[in-house]
């Protein structure tokens, strides 16, 4: 478990209220903001499971074309 794991299950208060800041100060909805911390994430999974290896986007594209029609208003 990563520091910013730990962080987000630790205080989701906290978390939350992140996620809106940033969501305003860049003018976007904070389902785009929640959904780049979970791709992050989920880079910095295969990266950690797979050292050395270039991070592969093959299975992460499909599942965030199938959201991005929720982040239009």
């Amino acid at each position: 478990m990563t520091d910013s794991t730990l962080w987000r299950d630790d205080d989701p208060e906290v978390f939350r209220g992140t996620i809106l800041a940033a969501a305003e100060r860049l003018g976007v909805q904070p389902l785009a903001v929640d959904k780049d911390y979970w791709v992050r994430e989920g880079l910095r999974a295969i990266t950690t499971a797979h050292p050395g290896e270039p991070p592969s986007f093959e299975d992460i594209l499909p599942q965030v074309r199938a959201d991005a029609p929720l982040l239009q208003d």
